[in-house]
């Protein structure tokens, strides 16, 4: 059986989650202290997150300044963020 390492993913928005989302950030839970992850290929707010087999974990959709986006993007090892494949339909609060 494969062995899977987990994320726990914490995207960081505005104070009062205000505005869109870009930063992410992964918990370092033996020493208690937060890597950052990067900056997300594009903000969004009510995006969909998933942690596939491999470990990364895939985000999708949401809201970007123009409204629903068709835009996806991996979490790579928890430290830097790739676009993906965009979706046929643009999807938010999914």
């Amino acid at each position: 059986m494969p062995r899977v390492t987990k994320y726990i993913l914490c995207i960081l928005g505005l104070i009062l989650c205000i505005g869109l989302l870009l930063k992410g950030s992964v918990p370092q839970v033996l020493s208690g202290m937060w890597d950052s992850a990067g900056s997300m290929t594009e903000p969004r707010s009510g995006a969909s997150a998933v942690l596939l087999q491999d470990g990364r974990i895939l985000i999708t959709g949401g809201e970007g300044a123009s409204g629903a986006l068709v835009s996806t993007e991996l979490l790579n090892n928890g430290s830097s963020f790739s676009a993906a494949a965009p979706m046929d339909v643009a999807r938010s609060k999914h």
